[in-house]
Order: structure tokens, then C-alpha cells, then sequence
């Protein structure tokens, strides 16, 4: 496992397919998995993307 720090970094990334990150049996799986289809049918994310920048 590995750690970096983002807080002195003017344009992060942000984690944007959440449930790429838990088994299908968390809780809140399937609320993330809806906010991935909405955040791509809204063209705010691409498809395959696991994270972006914030500032673009």
C-alpha cells in the first residue's frame, strides 16, 4: 500500500467511480454505482475514468 499527500497540491485528484473501490456487497454500492451512471449520462466524467482532476 502506498500513501501520497495532496495537500499542498493546487489541482488534486478527485475519486470519481467510488464503487470501483468497494466489493458489491458495501452498503452503499449501488448508490455509488448510480451516481457513476448519472455523473457519465451527464458527460461529467468519462467512461473508464477512476479519477480527475478538480480544477479540470
Amino acid at each position: 500500500m502506498s500513501y501520497q499527500d495532496y495537500s499542498d497540491v493546487y489541482n488534486p485528484p478527485s475519486l470519481v467511480r467510488k464503487e470501483a473501490f468497494v466489493t458489491a456487497s458495501y452498503p452503499h454500492y449501488d448508490k455509488f454505482a448510480k451516481l457513476t451512471r448519472q455523473e457519465e449520462k451527464l458527460d461529467i466524467i468519462d467512461r473508464g475514468a477512476v479519477k480527475k482532476h478538480r480544477n479540470g
